[in-house]
């Protein structure tokens, strides 16, 4: 499971959130779907959590979600981690 920021689109015309299943294209090609998203309050985004083929994730120059038909511009999420205050990335 990957954890995905999604930029927002770059006019002011509406945009809706990922939905389920919605499609993400690395560098052009599908590699994988959305399955969960939302808006995270806490770091000003939308996010969404996606099945993705590990190895076209590796070396992505572009991620993409395609949300109500049209893309929107995606950044892998550093670390995993999306919110994490003061407790330093802690893993147990």
């Amino acid at each position: 499971m990957s954890p995905l920021s999604l930029d927002d689109p770059d006019d002011d015309a509406p945009f809706g959130e990922a939905v389920y299943l919605s499609n993400v294209s690395i560098d052009g090609a599908d590699a994988g779907l959305v399955v969960s998203a939302g808006y995270g309050h806490r770091v000003g985004a939308s996010i969404a959590m996606a099945v993705v083929d590990r190895q076209a994730l590796a070396k992505a120059k572009d991620i993409s979600v395609l949300v109500l038909g049209r893309k929107r511009r995606a950044t892998m999420v550093e670390g995993y981690v999306l919110y994490d205050p003061e407790n330093a990335k802690m893993k147990v």
